[in-house]
């Protein structure tokens, strides 16, 4: 009786000591994370190699005419899973908030984003919200990108007052 117990704990034990074990080999095998290399370049995945920090040149342009308005910065980060955030030297910071938004894979090296940032008056008060959609053109090494915009502000009822156009260049921040 008492051989057959310490068997069954025994056996018990090997048991869950063999689980524990792998357990951590399979877990360790996975992708948790679900990231790609930023220049991984598998055969019909192209899906992550926006993922990771770009320094953009914006140019805002009249939609009419295609001529340049207004040139400046903006740093743009693309999270695996599909959101990104965006810092812009376009306007002072306590005029606006980062852009917030979300991205996605359209085909082989291209793909859309939209962002949404605050806008605030010179005194600090609410002055209504921007958005910026986004067609990218990745690069084939996925070094650098092109990028046709719309931008749609409103104001602090949410009523839609003005559109423009915008064009950017981006080399991916290493």
């Amino acid at each position: 009786m008492e051989r057959t117990f310490l068997k069954i704990i025994a056996g018990t034990g090997l048991a869950f000591t063999l689980i524990a074990v792998f357990a951590q080999v399979w877990a360790a095998a996975q992708n948790t994370t679900g990231r790609q290399s930023p220049t991984e370049n598998t055969a019909g995945n192209n899906a992550g190699k926006i993922v990771g920090v770009w320094d953009a040149q914006v140019t805002v342009r009249n939609c009419q005419t295609g001529a340049a308005v207004q040139n400046f910065r903006s740093l743009l980060t693309f999270a695996a899973g599909g959101t990104m955030q965006e810092t812009t030297a376009g306007n002072s910071p306590n005029l606006r908030s980062p852009g917030h938004g979300v991205w996605r894979h359209l085909d082989e090296n291209r793909f859309s984003n939209a962002f949404k940032f605050f806008r605030f008056k010179a005194d600090g008060n609410y002055d209504g919200w921007q958005k910026i959609s986004q067609q990218i053109n990745l690069s084939a090494d996925g070094k650098q990108f092109t990028a046709t915009a719309s931008i749609e502000i409103y104001d602090a009822n949410d009523q839609l007052a003005q559109t423009g156009c915008a064009t950017a260049t981006a080399a991916r921040f290493e």
